[in-house]
């Protein structure tokens, strides 16, 4: 990549003009033809307004300029009132550029020296440095049609590829990364199968470029980013990414960026926008200096009251939206953009906001926006801009699953009067939402972020393992549980908690690696932010041996907890029914049974386009266990449900290829497929029920038969 990046390119004939671009930003310097043999005739466009405040003076002392390669420097043309592009704007023409050409931009206020300028453009770019790219590429695959439930993994692309087949793959250093990027080398494994194979649809992951090292991650830098809407050349050129989302299609799988255009980092290299001035008043041209509500770490925020900003911006996003067909893009922290006017007379943020969509969804019906949005969710732009909204599961719902004994009632039951009321109000919220049991926030013991839970402040900067060992431990420490069933303990409730909440999922279900993979501390720990494919970690097997586990026994946990969690988001995946046109929620969720005694809960799947994909989720988040030598758990049926019932799922069912010793008696839990009847029970004799086995901190999947239905 360094090669093709930085070496000379000498001008050869055009050849023939093929078919245009989808999307040509006309305020942003872009491709604006492409010929047979590679080479593109690039449109130079530089927001500059030295018009201003001249009153009728000469333009003669101010220029702006390109240089394309180690060809001579370009003038461009001044602005002009009578210009189509609007009285700011200098341009000019490069013709017959090879892709990977270098640009670089400069300016001259006045009579004053020259000064580097990085405009916003559509091309690609490291650090202050442009590059043409190379627009040519033949899609092979569509993108995946969603007529069910979906499922995204929040994540890094370097996270996927340092874990994956023993970090032998993983990049050692930026070096390394010019000569073979990320998105190469994810490209030459089946990365994107395992995925699939894990019921992923989704993957969302930052892409722009940022301030992080790639090689050896830190959120907080990861976040930092230097350019709205482009792809980090960590991560690899515009190419290499068409090239990994159309494989990603193939697996059906979309890659979801992650747009982070609130916070951009503060002068990360000479010429960068925030130190652009405008000629005369010397004030800065992009930056919002009036701005509050910052994220993090000294950065800026645009000046969006400027309206020719506000076109690059909309015009930068879209032209990347179209040119990588992304079909869904989260946009990140809009209260952020909300707040930052919301003490002034006009909220040019929401003003921006509605510009962007209009121009998104012109550009493509068919694009959904993911918004990340909290304090001003419920601002009227932002309710018409976002078509699913991203937030946390209840946090009452979190805080007293995981919560410590001292701090409940009964220290091995939660409180369901704490829990119904959250899990109510987001399952009948009417518009779509994408639930999370846990955000990547909230992983990372961040000082910055710990706002969100005031009165819970224990509950932040740990991945949900360590929210359970630490409320499992505790429990110890009472006598009121065994060392050596720990990592049960652990693996238990972070399934029921994830699993309550993407049963309460009727569209999308998020969640982060450290799930699966029961990772413990926090995500700013250690190696956290590798994607751990499979196995136990050296770390991981320290900690659980101390509880007197031998190794055969905590890779058993580790895998049949991944094993779990697979199959249930494939079954969510199966039964939960979407419209593929408009992608509006079909299936109904409703809380159809509480026993707060023994701390059981049931979740009624329903829908009226599908009646034969109807569950009921009844999930145990007690201490109390009830199998055959003790009392069975008798649950009463939804209406109209006497019948015939199918086991989909028993959190306490262990495979045959899972089990440490195939001599040992067979599990309490339902094989898949075990048929159950409804009738009258024996403390509910007036009443229909289901009477089941039904484990501690478990969960059982049930699907209903209705009368003359085949299995």
């Amino acid at each position: 990549m360094l090669q093709t990046l930085l070496a000379p390119l000498q001008p050869k004939p055009a050849g023939v003009p093929v078919a245009p671009l989808a999307y040509r930003p006309s305020h942003l310097t872009h491709v604006e033809q492409v010929y047979d043999n590679g080479r593109v005739d690039v449109a130079v466009v530089i927001y500059w307004p030295a018009i201003d405040g001249l009153e009728g003076g000469s333009l003669d002392n101010y220029r702006v300029q390109v240089q394309a390669g180690h060809r001579p420097w370009l003038d461009l043309t001044p602005p002009n009132l009578g210009s189509e592009l609007g009285p700011n704007y200098w341009s000019g023409q490069l013709q017959t550029i090879a892709p990977g050409t270098a640009l670089t931009f400069r300016y001259r206020p006045g009579s004053g020296v020259w000064k580097p300028l990085v405009p916003m453009t559509s091309l690609d770019r490291v650090y202050s440095t442009l590059y043409v790219p190379n627009p040519q590429y033949t899609w092979k695959n569509s993108p995946p049609r969603f007529d069910q439930g979906r499922v995204l993994l929040e994540t890094t692309l370097e996270g996927l590829l340092a874990g994956y087949g023993r970090g032998v793959l993983a990049p050692r250093s930026r070096e390394e990364m010019f000569q073979d990027s990320i998105v190469q080398q994810i490209a030459k494994t089946d990365i994107p199968g395992q995925l699939s194979e894990w019921a992923i649809d989704l993957v969302m992951a930052p892409l722009a470029s940022s301030m992080a090292d790639r090689a050896c991650l830190n959120y907080k830098f990861n976040y930092l980013t230097y350019d709205v809407a482009d792809v980090d050349w960590q991560l690899g050129t515009s190419q290499d990414l068409m090239r990994l989302v159309d494989i990603f299609y193939e697996q059906g799988i979309t890659l979801v960026p992650d747009l982070i255009f609130v916070h951009q980092v503060s002068q990360p290299f000479d010429g960068s926008l925030d130190q652009v001035n405008r000629p005369h008043s010397n004030q800065p041209l992009y930056v919002d200096t009036q701005a509050r509500q910052f994220r993090d770490y000294g950065t800026w925020m645009f000046k969006l009251e400027d309206p020719e900003v506000r076109r690059q911006l909309v015009e930068k996003m879209v032209a990347f939206v179209t040119q990588y067909h992304y079909k869904l893009i989260r946009l990140d922290y809009l209260d952020g953009l909300i707040l930052q006017y919301s003490d002034r007379s006009v909220n040019y943020g929401a003003i921006f906001l509605q510009e962007l969509r209009t121009a998104l969804k012109l550009a493509d019906p068919h694009l959904r926006i993911l918004g990340e949005t909290f304090e001003a969710h419920n601002h009227w732009v932002i309710k018409n801009c976002v078509d699913i909204f991203y937030s946390p599961f209840g946090f009452s719902v979190l805080d007293e699953l995981y919560s410590f004994p001292w701090r409940r009632y009964r220290p091995l039951f939660p409180d369901l009067n704490r829990i119904l009321p959250d899990l109510n109000y987001i399952i009948h919220w009417k518009r779509p939402n994408a639930l999370y049991a846990q955000l990547h926030d909230e992983t990372c013991a961040d000082e910055h972020i710990s706002s969100g839970r005031p009165h819970t402040p224990w509950a932040y900067g740990f991945n949900p393992a360590e929210l359970a060992k630490r409320q499992g431990e505790a429990l110890v420490q009472m006598g009121q549980w065994q060392t050596c069933d720990l990592l049960d303990y652990v693996r238990r409730m972070v399934r029921v908690t994830e699993a309550l909440t993407l049963f309460s999922c009727n569209l999308l279900y998020m969640y982060v690696p450290a799930v699966d993979a029961l990772t413990l501390g926090s995500s700013l720990e250690q190696d956290h932010w590798k994607v751990q494919w499979q196995g136990v970690t050296p770390e991981q097997l320290i900690t659980w041996k101390a509880t007197g586990l031998r190794e055969a026994d905590i890779a058993f946990y580790h895998g049949q907890h991944r094993a779990d969690m697979i199959a249930l988001r494939r079954l969510f995946r199966r039964y939960t029914v979407v419209d593929p046109d408009t992608q509006r929620p079909l299936t109904e969720v409703r809380v159809c049974h509480s026993d707060g005694e023994n701390a059981v809960l049931g979740l009624w799947r329903s829908s009226a386009m599908a009646p034969e994909s109807s569950l009921l989720v009844l999930f145990n988040l007690g201490n109390h266990g009830f199998h055959r030598d003790r009392n069975v758990y008798e649950c009463p049926v939804p209406k109209g449900c006497v019948g015939t019932w199918e086991v989909m799922f028993d959190g306490d069912w262990i495979a045959p290829e899972w089990r440490l010793d195939p001599k040992a008696p067979e599990p309490l839990g339902y094989p898949p497929g075990t048929i159950l009847r409804s009738g009258p029970g024996v403390f509910l004799h007036q009443i229909p029920v289901l009477s089941l086995n039904l484990g501690a901190r478990s969960l059982l999947v049930l699907k209903y038969h209705r009368e003359g239905s085949r299995f």
